[in-house]
């Protein structure tokens, strides 16, 4: 299995320290050393000694060391109009900008002379001061006439030696490389971002029926109890809303994700037992990735009803696409599941004297999986098998009930030889579950299909896999329409790979015409054009086997890694052009390898100092914590290893190179016209500044004024931003509001974004799904549209930015799904700022959080402060009365479980059909208005004499953060209210009064800052 991003970012930390270990080794070498410690005296290649009077030393070689250096000598002569004149390659600069020859008074003995250059004139050096004429100077390595550099050969010489002598193998294997490169990076996984979400575990528990109140006392509570303390478990949220509980535990960075999910595992199978028994199992969802969702699907027919196209989609399509390399979960919106429906009529159960409870066990017991404890049908006895004299053969009972006509056959009870069937008082029917969510594609009815990615999962790959499987169902799909492009990132990265491709070939382009121009070689041009390309495949193939995604932080770093790469393949071409050039005017009968290697070797030290500088100056990005850290991490990494790439490739392949091409080709004395014209234009500008100093000093003070003065000026953004064309509008109504109310809403909204021009599609999922990533209510939902790329980018979005300002009653935004999830990451919320008032009385927390809704409003920069929407919804609370029930011999749970049944439903068994499984529900056929009293409803069975009923206003949802790292909490945790903010303000809010006083710290302003 691929390896997760949390151990990628170990990796790194490592990767990144052994390189610096190995650069500070081939540094070593080079660093000036005491003589004794590099060999014993008696057996020196060198010896050094101070001239008397002078700060000068004398340096004597060995018969060996000179041979091995291969020194050449020439001597100072009388140049034009009488000036001292000595070759070029004879004068040394140091550090602080002296110049120096090395003068050979006797055999094998060197010494150091300074030099004062008038100018130079070609290859040689025109001096106003140095040694006397006739004096013999080193013109060929005289670097290496110093002690430190005689001691011994470097690791350095030895790695180009290799490669001059193997050069043939090196440029074979760099072509590989090359070729190595172009083949696998197509196949490299392409995101827009790296994994920037820490390790995450979602425990979601299903509760039909429940309120957000009871969800969180029943099932939340338990869990998070269970859960609390787990080894590297950095947050642990929670959200209980209608029907559905979700726990989130949030983990530190760099945490195994999957033996995270291990413990999260076993803790869960010692909690489950003790969860109410109709409370679904709780589900752990799929590991996700940061922006899990890669497509979503529209799925509509005007030959097929929403019940055919549910249960197509649940059996055969997300079945089909949950096969497809890198796909984590298929949520289906407007899910409309098929089952057997006992729809009781109460007057008719009056009429014929018949309890509610006889229904559901005459129900459960003619299926064969009955799920009532309390009947028989849910004990299914085996077959058996039968034996005879000569064989055994087997029993099979074949199910009974398939249809509804079927089930409205079953006998309830049987007087005077006159049967009552379940067709008598109730109405048997094929129908679908209550809803918990709806979809909404193009203004019309139909499904939404969310397909989401593992972490490890590739966007390009993970959608072309699923419009395959696609095709391959459509066949047997007919009259069925599938549109896949409501939301698509593919396409935003296929055009981005096309836009990089072409900014990338002009880029090649203009570098060989800057190149060809500059060096005026073509030989010295294609040295650079192969070295630069090579430098950068190597990198990206280092981050391809370490299993790293392709993402515009890693391409960032490689853009930002082209000036120093372009560099070292420029200077050292150069400096072995230059130096072949100088051997050849010379004429010494030196072997051109031994040239190229000393040619070579003077870059050693700049070559090595600087990278390691360089990456030394990127090390700090790789200890970054938090979303900073996810985010500039792969930046660095790309970055450095390009410079080390490039630094490896002007040590090995371009010395090869330059041997192969530069070796035996003729070299121009005379430097190329652009060249020329703009050292004329150069020195023209350069006499001008050195006479003219004061215009230097006021042109430098105007360009750093107007710097200064735009600075201010400039936006500041921790990530690029991209012109996406996807965009998500979340619209959430006031909790209570029905889902039929909110699907009007949202049908109302399509219509009027498809008018839009340059809109091309839009899809809306509203509440939840099963197994999905949305813990909301059916108040909630959010409207995906795509852009036509020809359309006017700028103008189309402010027009979608009107219609949505058009319904003003809604809580509504516009973004895009990567600033939505970045968000998200930080503060939990999808919103860029989130304020948290913690508590136990959630009316004093209300309370205070208006006040601090009061105070935001008036701070510069915020925009539209609101308070998270769990306000009280309607409701009506049942009560028992005791002494009303003891009449008729019923208990409370007889009544609340009547009551639950003809309100809610109630599921009593299963219906196995063609490998299928079918739930059997008891439900009622009518469906009682919000207002009516409970016991209105159930007045039509005893139970209803026995309970009364009233409106309450419980909260819509229940949020919780027990493990909050700003305070100490108890075990049970606090509720909080969250406040959302868009913008940026500047002063904290205070303490809310009311809430605890140990809990003072958390009712503060929270950033979004990486932790």
């Amino acid at each position: 299995m691929k390896k997760l991003a949390s151990r990628q970012g170990r990796s790194t930390k490592v990767l990144i320290a052994l390189v610096v270990a190995a650069l500070l080794t081939l540094s070593l070498p080079a660093c000036s050393q005491p003589q004794a410690e590099a060999v014993p005296a008696a057996d020196a290649p060198a010896t050094v000694e101070e001239v008397p009077g002078t700060d000068l030393h004398r340096v004597t070689l060995t018969e060996r060391a000179v041979e091995r250096l291969g020194l050449k000598t020439g001597t100072a002569s009388s140049g034009p109009q009488g000036k001292l004149t000595v070759p070029y390659g004879a004068i040394l600069y140091d550090s602080q900008g002296r110049t120096w020859v090395y003068t050979n008074p006797e055999l094998r003995v060197y010494v150091r002379q300074s030099v004062s250059i008038e100018r130079i004139a070609g290859e040689a050096a025109l001096l106003k001061e140095g040694p006397p004429i006739g004096t013999v100077v080193v013109t060929l390595g005289p670097r290496n006439c110093s002690a430190r550099n005689s001691i011994r050969p470097t690791e350095m010489r030895w790695i180009i030696g290799i490669s001059l002598k193997f050069r043939t193998v090196v440029v074979a294997l760099a072509c590989a490389v090359m070729l190595l490169g172009s083949v696998q990076l197509s196949s490299a996984s392409i995101d827009v971002f790296p994994e920037f979400a820490p390790p995450r575990v979602e425990i979601q528990t299903a509760c039909l029926g429940l309120t957000a109140q009871e969800v969180e006392e029943l099932v939340s509570v338990p869990i998070e109890a269970s859960l609390s303390g787990m080894p590297g478990l950095d947050e642990l949220r929670s959200k209980s809303v209608p029907q559905l509980s979700s726990i989130v535990l949030i983990f530190k960075q760099g945490t195994d994700l999957l033996n995270a999910r291990q413990v999260v595992s076993e803790r869960m199978a010692a909690v489950t037992s003790a969860l109410p028994t109709w409370a679904a199992p709780p589900v752990m969802l799929q590991p996700l990735s940061s922006t899990s969702r890669v497509m979503k699907i529209g799925m509509t027919s005007s030959s097929r009803s929403l019940i055919e196209m549910s249960m197509l989609s649940y059996w055969t399509i997300r079945a089909r696409l949950l096969r497809v390399p890198g796909v984590a979960n298929v949520a289906i919106w407007g899910e409309r599941l098929q089952m057997l429906q006992v729809q009781v009529q109460p007057d008719r159960l009056k009429a014929e004297n018949v309890s509610l409870n006889e229904v559901m066990e005459v129900t459960a017991g003619a299926v064969d999986a009955g799920l009532l404890k309390y009947s028989p049908g849910r004990f299914i006895g085996t077959g058996g098998f039968i034996d005879s004299p000569n064989q055994r053969m087997g029993v099979q009972h074949v199910q009974a009930v398939s249809s509804p006509a079927d089930l409205a056959q079953v006998t309830i009870r049987e007087k005077d030889g006159v049967a009552l069937h379940l067709g008598d008082v109730a109405k048997v029917v094929e129908d679908h579950q209550p809803l918990i969510g709806d979809a909404v594609i193009n203004n019309g009815h139909g499904l939404m299909l969310i397909v989401e990615k593992l972490p490890w999962g590739n966007t390009l790959d993970v959608t072309k896999g699923v419009e395959d499987a696609l095709r391959q169902l459509q066949p047997g799909l007919s009259g069925i329409t599938f549109d896949t492009t409501i939301f698509r990132p593919a396409s935003f990265i296929e055009e981005a790979i096309s836009n990089l491709s072409l900014a990338l070939l002009l880029g090649c382009l203009l570098v060989v015409m800057i190149l060809g121009a500059f060096l005026f070689q073509w030989r010295t041009a294609l040295i650079s054009l192969v070295a630069i390309p090579l430098s950068l495949l190597t990198a990206a193939l280092v981050l391809y086997f370490t299993a790293s995604s392709i993402n515009t932080m890693v391409l960032a770093g490689l853009v930002i890694a082209v000036g120093v790469v372009v560099d070292d393949a420029i200077i050292d071409v150069e400096n072995i052009m230059r130096r072949l050039r100088q051997h050849r005017a010379l004429g010494s009968g030196e072997p051109t390898a031994s040239v190229v290697l000393r040619a070579s070797l003077e870059m050693r030290s700049p070559i090595v100092y600087a990278t390691l500088i360089i990456v030394l100056a990127a090390v700090p990005i790789f200890f970054l914590d938090g979303l900073t850290g996810v985010f500039f991490r792969p930046l660095a990494v790309s970055y450095t290893l390009a410079v080390l790439a490039s630094m490896l490739v002007a040590l090995t392949v371009t010395p090869a190179l330059a041997l192969i091409l530069l070796g035996n080709a003729k070299l121009e004395q005379r430097d190329p016209p652009l060249v020329r014209v703009l050292k004329r234009g150069y020195h023209a500008i350069l006499s001008r500044t050195m006479n003219r100093p004061r215009y230097g000093y006021a042109g430098f003070g105007a360009v750093a004024l107007a710097g200064l003065v735009i600075a201010p000026l400039l936006g500041q953004s921790l990530f690029p931003t991209f012109k996406e064309r996807d965009f998500l509008m979340h619209w959430v109504a006031e909790p209570g509001t029905s889902a039929a109310e909110e699907y009007r809403i949202s049908q109302r909204g399509c219509e009027e974004l498809l008018k839009v021009p340059g809109v091309l599609n839009c899809g809306t999922h509203i509440g939840q799904a099963f197994t999905a990533d949305e813990i909301v209510g059916v108040n909630a939902g959010e409207n995906w549209i795509s852009i036509d790329r020809h359309a006017d980018y700028e103008k189309t979005v402010a027009a979608v930015q009107e219609v949505v300002d058009g319904y003003p009653g809604l809580h509504r935004d516009v973004q895009t799904y990567l600033k939505e999830r970045i968000e998200e990451v930080l503060t939990g919320s999808s919103e860029p700022i989130l304020v948290r008032v913690y508590g136990d009385d959630l009316n004093v927390l209300r309370d205070q959080a208006q006040k601090i809704k009061s105070i935001l409003d008036h701070i510069q920069g915020t925009n539209e402060p609101h308070v998270s929407l769990e306000v009280e919804v309607p409701q009506i609370t049942v009560k028992v009365d005791l002494a009303a029930a003891q009449k008729y011999g019923l208990k409370p749970g007889d009544v609340r479980r009547a009551a639950a049944t003809l309100v809610a439903g109630e599921e009593v068994g299963d219906v196995f059909r063609d490998g299928r499984a079918y739930d059997v529900q008891v439900w009622s056929t009518r469906r009682p208005a919000p207002a009516s009293p409970v016991s209105r409803t159930c007045r039509s069975t005893p139970p209803g004499d026995s309970a009364s009923g009233w409106p309450t206003s419980p909260p819509s949802a229940c949020n919780r953060h027990p493990t909050s790292l700003t305070a100490p909490t108890d075990p049970a945790g606090l509720r909080s209210v969250p406040l959302s903010i868009r913008g940026r303000p500047r002063d904290r809010c205070p303490h809310a009064p009311g809430t605890p006083r140990r809990h003072e710290a958390a009712a503060g302003l929270q950033r979004p800052t990486p932790r």
